[in-house]
């Protein structure tokens, strides 16, 4: 039986980590992975932040990110290469008075009654990130340290278990 499909919210977090969309190398199952408007704006917010320390990733990412939201995909987002990811840049404006926080579960929330079948879940290395997500029954997979292509299909295989389908 084929591993069900994956749909991950990426936290801003992660693509700070992970920023170039060839990074994400999940083996043996179809991988959609969102980016909301909101973590768009909070890159393009780091990007023009040098003194955080994190606008050289910010930027890297940004520009992957807005090459593959031109190019033409699918209903699952636009293809990283012949045998990667999708990505699916969300639309819509950014809520100016919401978190990307918030908006990064009730998103994924949403997904999750669009597509039952699908492991849902959002992707952070934030702990208060993935408790509103829990709290909100939605999946979430917490990466410890910096996340990797590894850690995260790690997380993707222990949540895709029997005993974790319903929350």
């Amino acid at each position: 039986m084929a591993p069900r499909p994956a749909i991950l919210f990426l936290d801003t977090n992660i693509l700070l980590d992970l920023p170039r969309p060839e990074q994400y190398r999940i083996t043996g199952r179809q991988v959609t992975l969102v980016v909301i408007p909101e973590v768009m704006r909070e890159l393009r917010g780091l990007a023009r932040s040098p003194g955080r320390g994190q606008a050289g990733a910010a930027m890297q990412a940004l520009a992957s990110l807005e090459r593959l939201a031109m190019r033409r995909g699918s209903a699952t987002g636009a293809p990283v290469g012949p045998s990667g990811p999708s990505i699916r840049i969300a639309s819509g404006l950014a809520e100016n008075t919401a978190r990307a926080d918030i908006q990064l579960v009730e998103r994924a929330r949403a997904e999750q009654s669009k597509q039952p079948g699908a492991l849902v879940a959002v992707v952070t290395r934030d702990c208060g990130v993935a408790d509103l997500a829990r709290s909100n029954r939605v999946k979430s997979i917490l990466i410890r340290g910096t996340a990797t292509s590894m850690q995260l299909e790690r997380g993707i295989a222990t949540h895709d278990t029997v005993l974790d389908i319903e929350l």
